[in-house]
């Protein structure tokens, strides 16, 4: 199958979507973070109850696997034929951790959440550490080929006019 040369319209809403929820997520976190807390020490209630950061983050979850299949069916446009092959690895293994992070952090908030466990609530937590810095270094990589290097990289994911 030939790569499309550009993302599908629903390839490109669904990145912003899951980048807002993402977003919202890192700065609501210290809520469900202070839940935990209270959940693990017994001052309230250990019952799992659904909090808006565990909808949104099966949201996330759900949204994720849509985009994965739509990707894994469709395909997603090839790297600018200027890209040096170890800045094209480093583009592959970038996106395939966010879908691995965008995956796992989900599944291990809530396997943590709704079943009280410590191990899948630290790794759950733990996750942050790696995807700020990854979402830091997606946003200066789209930056760089948008205003250094002068490649579509940028207007294929916010360009919807064009899928």
């Amino acid at each position: 199958m030939a790569s499309p040369t550009n993302f599908s319209r629903t390839q490109i809403v669904l990145h912003w979507l899951i980048a807002a929820l993402v977003v919202f997520q890192v700065i609501s976190g210290d809520a469900i973070t202070s839940l935990w807390q209270q959940r693990m020490e017994g001052t309230i209630a250990n019952e799992a109850i659904p909090t808006p950061h565990t909808i949104i983050g099966i949201a996330i979850l759900l949204l994720v696997i849509a985009r994965l299949i739509i990707r894994l069916r469709r395909g997603i446009p090839d790297l600018p034929a200027s890209e040096s092959a170890l800045m094209a690895k480093i583009a592959r293994l970038t996106h395939w951790l966010f879908y691995l992070l965008l995956l796992g952090m989900p599944l291990s908030g809530i396997t943590a959440w709704f079943f009280g466990l410590q191990i899948p609530a630290t790794t759950h937590a733990l996750a942050k550490y790696v995807l700020i810095p990854l979402v830091l270094l997606h946003i200066a990589a789209a930056m760089a080929h948008h205003f250094v290097l002068k490649t579509d990289v940028m207007r294929r994911m916010v360009d919807w006019k064009q899928g």
